[in-house]
């Protein structure tokens, strides 16, 4: 077992210039958060949003404490039958890299202290079975949603670049999926 190293940031080469903008940068981050926590059914302090968010149904989204979404995140939740029915919970302390994904019909649930990198896609649902000839005739995004099961990622996860995390997907506590992954089925040890 490697020793734990402790990492600190310096910023003792920085001038006035760059922390300003550093710090004007945090707190767009912050202010947007702020703006965009009254859309969700519940979201946790420190929420910090990146430009670009694209909503739907954010009342079916539940969000833990000092959770962060980078550029062009995209979340999404569909199929909710009242109020308690959210479809996507997030947990504490989860950060999510630009163009990230997430579409939830069935359940999404991510533990807390997870990592993902730029585009990751998580969904759990696609537009019709597949061998349904009925479905040959209509066009996908008239099709019926179809989900054969939720998904479920535990805590302390680090999903790396360009990974999509599909129905079905059981990912257990600690795990790393590597880049560009495609997750479906149950992880029986760790990546």
């Amino acid at each position: 077992m490697g020793k734990k190293v402790e990492m600190k940031r310096d910023f003792s080469g920085e001038n006035m210039l760059t922390l300003f903008f550093r710090v004007s940068y945090a707190v767009k981050l912050r202010v947007r958060g702020c703006f965009y926590k009254c859309f969700f059914k519940k979201a946790g302090a420190q929420l910090s949003i990146s430009k670009g968010l694209l909503l739907m149904n954010p009342k079916g989204i539940l969000l833990g404490e000092r959770v962060h979404f980078g550029r062009m995140a995209r979340l999404e939740s569909y199929d909710n039958k009242g109020e308690d029915n959210a479809k996507v919970k997030i947990g504490d302390n989860c950060s999510f890299g630009d163009f990230f994904h997430i579409s939830g019909c069935n359940s999404i649930l991510i533990g807390d202290n997870c990592l993902f990198a730029s585009k990751v896609m998580i969904i759990d649902f696609g537009h019709g079975r597949a061998g349904d000839s009925d479905l040959r005739k209509i066009p996908p995004h008239d099709r019926p949603r179809f989900s054969k099961d939720g998904i479920e990622i535990g805590s302390n996860v680090w999903v790396s670049e360009g990974v999509t995390i599909f129905a079905g997907a059981k990912v257990p506590d600690g795990v790393i999926i590597p880049a560009h992954s495609f997750v479906d089925r149950n992880f029986t040890n760790y990546v």
